[in-house]
């Protein structure tokens, strides 16, 4: 499936999500790198997944799993975190949503809108009956996300 050029709302038209392409592995490298220690706190992998720029590059050109729908969350046009839908059956009936941003972009909004944003046009797809978002007990400005 094509993923769409953009995703953008009326309430947070601050907010754009675009496919996560190469173009952007250095700067998303440079903000994964600079939130290690905020992207780690509740036992999560993204900071510390990737050793090098070159390394998140090829998880973009060869990612592990090819049915993952990768995102760049904007916000002002500034890059602020990353978004994905995962097939959790064989059809794609069921996605899950993962996500995160980075410290300075944290308790405004963007993450959770950023979640809504994509489950919703998740949702429109004919194919799609359910989104889920899984988050750890003790994150609870994820928790609020609700999905």
């Amino acid at each position: 499936m094509a993923l769409p050029e953009q995703i953008t709302d009326q309430y947070r038209p601050d907010i754009t999500l675009i496919p996560l392409t190469i173009d952007y592995a250095r700067s998303m490298f440079k903000l994964i790198s600079s939130n290690q220690e905020f992207l780690s706190q509740h036992g999560e992998q993204t900071g510390s997944k990737y050793n090098s720029v070159e390394q998140f590059a090829q998880s973009i050109e060869n990612p592990r799993n090819s049915h993952r729908e990768r995102y760049s969350i904007l916000t002002h046009g500034i890059l602020a975190g990353s978004i994905n839908l995962t097939p959790l059956n064989e059809s794609g009936s069921v996605m899950e949503v993962g996500y995160w941003v980075g410290e300075e972009f944290a308790r405004q909004g963007i993450a959770s809108n950023s979640a809504r944003m994509l489950s919703d046009q998740a949702l429109e797809r004919k194919d799609v009956e359910k989104v889920f978002g899984f988050t750890h007990p003790e994150n609870h400005s994820s928790r609020k996300t609700g999905l």
